[in-house]
């Protein structure tokens, strides 16, 4: 038997909870019905959570809504104490494909988690420049096979170019 999901009314009231648990699964299922850009204000207390997982899906749904007039609210998440969130901002960059932040993503080479080297190496591919190859090249080298295989796949691919 499956159950059906909260109402509305009780979703918002499990928001506040003091339990992470339940304000998880309840900004979890909140968050992926909130496309619409016009729920952005509901998502902005979230940002500044208590619990890295919360704050890391509201950077995922704002990053979700595709606006670059958003990314002033999530550049701050670049600096959060949970990787997620700042794989998240990383993430957001990548899919708007705006060259103009190919500095603060090139910055982000050199991050010590290899995550979040690896989501600015596929960012950086997204932007489709054969120029930035030479970005990428030192990564070859990265400490990290994962990050080693995504900047090989990101040149090959801008070098086909």
């Amino acid at each position: 038997m499956t159950t059906s999901p909260p109402p509305f009314t009780d979703l918002v009231a499990d928001l506040s909870n003091p339990q992470v648990k339940v304000r998880r699964a309840a900004v979890k299922q909140l968050l992926g019905k909130l496309q619409d850009p016009h729920y952005l204000p509901s998502l902005l207390p979230f940002l500044t959570d208590q619990s890295g997982s919360i704050r890391s899906q509201a950077v995922e749904a704002i990053g979700r809504l595709k606006d670059p007039q958003h990314l002033s609210l999530l550049r701050p998440h670049l600096n959060d104490s949970h990787w997620a969130a700042r794989r998240a901002v990383v993430e957001a960059m990548g899919e708007l494909k705006d060259p103009q932040h190919i500095e603060l993503l090139s910055s982000l080479l050199t991050d010590p988690d290899w995550g979040i080297r690896h989501h600015a190496v596929e960012a950086i591919g997204k932007l489709q420049n054969p120029a930035h190859t030479t970005l990428l090249s030192p990564l070859l080298a990265d400490s990290d096979k994962r990050v080693q295989q995504k900047a090989t796949e990101v040149i090959r691919a801008l070098k086909a170019k």
